[in-house]
């Protein structure tokens, strides 16, 4: 084996023990989803800090199916995020780390957001308030597999797909 094989070997594996030890510091939350929030959180991460700032977690939490108004926004900083300087009015500008990210988002989920009229309501928001979701909407705030999947599952309609008949199918 040459040294580069070497190397993706050791890549394969430090990656695998990373993705272990993520999973047992958060008991409660299936590796999927914990891949999930890692993917979305490093997507939104734009300058690859290991932190998001206020817009890029707005950004994070609405493409995760979430619409926090500023007040909850603000909680969610001021509860789990860390200083970082300050804001161009003076107050303390906070930004969320991954760790904290993954508390905050167990948190949401242990309050249960898997009825079929939470996840309406979330595919609402993605709309834009509208009762059918287009491919553009969907591939805007999903990973490009994650589109996939819903886009080949969704019944298609005129101007997109019925994510209503979509959720009811799942709950039947």
């Amino acid at each position: 084996m040459d040294f580069e094989g070497l190397q993706q070997l050791a890549s394969k594996e430090i990656k695998t023990l990373e993705g272990e030890i993520l999973t047992k510091k958060h008991a409660g939350v299936s590796t999927e989803e914990l891949n999930e929030f890692k993917e979305c959180f490093d997507h939104f991460d734009r300058n690859k800090g290991g932190y998001l700032e206020r817009l890029e977690l707005l950004s994070c939490l609405k493409s995760l199916g979430q619409d926090p108004t500023e007040a909850e926004l603000d909680n969610v900083l001021n509860q789990y995020g860390t200083a970082s300087g300050t804001n161009e009015d003076g107050s303390a500008k906070k930004v969320l780390a991954f760790e904290p990210f993954v508390n905050y988002m167990k948190s949401k989920h242990s309050q249960g957001n898997s009825s079929p009229a939470a996840i309406k309501d979330n595919f609402r928001i993605m709309a834009n308030g509208k009762d059918i979701i287009t491919e553009a909407e969907i591939r805007a705030v999903l990973p490009p597999e994650k589109a996939n999947f819903l886009i080949s599952q969704m019944p298609k309609v005129s101007g997109g797909y019925d994510y209503n008949a979509y959720t009811d199918s799942l709950f039947k």
